[in-house]
């Protein structure tokens, strides 16, 4: 879309510099309406494909906030939040990054709490399944279907305690 807005625009400018090395004002001025007409119709769509996939996050961040408990604390747990800025947006705080307690505890964040996790990383990762982990739900944007951009709503409650304990 932005090589066709640059194309365009380059083609426009060049009709209306033609129209005024030749004295013709009145081609030039079509030239100079038509040039804009072309931007701001590639920018209105640019900007619709935009606002669509931000708002295709929305109903996972209503089930996000759905989830949350007084006194919960939410975070992003060992993943990237940059890939996620739509989410972001409908959050209603900034959402801190939040990495394991060490490399020996791949899974164990340094407070309970809901985090969201990647999806290949909770399914990589068997600790995620040692019964100090709970999934709550999977979700990420409804439009343009990137497994990369879903996340993984988890609830940790803390280390299991060990067999035997009492």
């Amino acid at each position: 879309m932005a090589l066709a807005l640059i194309v365009g625009v380059g083609i426009g400018l060049a009709a209306i510099a033609s129209a005024l090395v030749q004295r013709r004002v009145q081609r030039a001025a079509y030239a100079l309406v038509a040039t804009l007409a072309f931007a701001l119709t590639i920018s209105v769509a640019a900007a619709a494909v935009v606002r669509g996939g931000g708002g295709s996050v929305e109903p996972f961040a209503r089930a996000i906030l759905g989830q949350l408990q007084p006194g919960d604390q939410l975070a992003f747990f060992h993943a990237d939040d940059r890939q996620h800025l739509a989410l972001l947006f409908y959050l209603p705080h900034q959402l801190p990054m939040v990495e394991p307690v060490s490399e020996q505890a791949p899974c164990t964040p340094p407070r309970p709490g809901l985090f969201l996790i990647s999806p290949a990383q909770w399914t990589e990762q068997p600790c995620f399944r040692d019964g100090g982990w709970t999934e709550v739900l999977r979700g990420g944007p409804l439009i343009g279907t990137e497994r990369s951009q879903w996340l993984v709503l988890a609830r940790y409650a803390g280390a299991p305690a060990a067999p035997g304990a009492p």
